[in-house]
């Protein structure tokens, strides 16, 4: 990644060099100059932001445009699913609801993470939600701060996606924080997640959102989004770990057809039954 952006660098400070000097480049050049940047950017998408926030040459917009398209059209088979009054209506009622009722466990939670651990206290995190719209998702911090983490994690679960083994966890056990193992296996780490679903970003029942870009999906695989991502959802109570990634879209794409009242209560309940069994797998 230190060396894709050392390159990206230097290739802005070439098309800064090559505007300054030159008002009008020929054609071929300035389309082998974008050429090598698009192949740059799709070996990272995220170096975007080092063109766009630079705001210091001319191809920043249309990079950024393009990007804004190819993400358009990867979801424009996708039918957005909006959340029914109902299904809105239980997650207020329920999450209000927990939020009074733990407060102390919440407060409890949070001086545990910062006697034994430190600031921050909650753990913060962009994922993917409804159609593709990125979020920061809230947990309790479980584990000690490294930079390429969310890098690490991402790359494991993309290893995941065409294999035929479980989609086990990978070993976090040297970064984990005293009370860390706890709170994973009640899922008591969840309980920030709380707010995700007040401010709307997130339901009780839904999609579990994890940590690879839109571009890492196959298309079909993209339906996932067309709903709300949930706390817990399908996948979670038929297998969770011991299901294969594509196993455990299939179920995500399940329960997006199955979507009711019903359902989300039959997952709700299971749920419950699976943490207090602390059975997190």
């Amino acid at each position: 990644m230190m060396k894709l952006n050392a390159h990206l660098q230097n290739l802005a400070t070439a098309a800064i060099t090559e505007t300054t000097c030159r008002s009008s480049p020929t054609d071929t050049e300035s389309e082998s100059s974008k050429a090598t940047i698009h192949r740059s950017l799709r070996e990272s998408p995220a170096a975007l932001s080092l063109f766009v926030s630079a705001n210091a040459f001319p191809l920043a917009d249309e990079l950024a445009h393009s990007e804004d398209e190819r993400k358009r059209r990867a979801f424009q088979h996708c039918r957005h699913r909006p959340i029914p009054s109902w299904k809105r209506a239980m997650d207020i009622v329920i999450s209000v609801f927990l939020a009074v009722l733990l407060l102390p466990v919440l407060a409890g939670i949070s001086l545990l993470v910062l006697v034994v651990s430190g600031r921050p206290v909650l753990f913060r995190q962009k994922r993917l939600g409804e159609m593709g719209r990125e979020f920061v998702i809230f947990k309790f911090r479980t584990l000690h701060e490294s930079p390429v983490a969310t890098e690490d994690h991402r790359q494991f679960v993309a290893d995941l996606m065409d294999s035929t083994q479980a989609a086990a966890k990978p070993d976090l056990s040297k970064r984990m924080i005293p009370g860390g193992r706890l709170l994973r296996s009640t899922s008591l780490d969840e309980l920030p997640q709380l707010l995700n679903i007040l401010r709307g970003e997130m339901s009780l029942i839904g999609p579990r959102p994890d940590v690879l870009r839109w571009e890492d999906y196959e298309p079909e695989q993209l339906k996932r989004f067309e709903v709300l991502p949930g706390v817990t959802g399908l996948w979670q109570v038929s297998g969770k770990n011991k299901l294969t990634f594509n196993e455990m879209v299939q179920k995500d794409l399940e329960y997006i057809q199955r979507r009711s009242l019903r359902l989300d209560m039959s997952i709700l309940l299971k749920t419950i039954k699976l943490v207090a069994r602390q059975d997190n797998n």
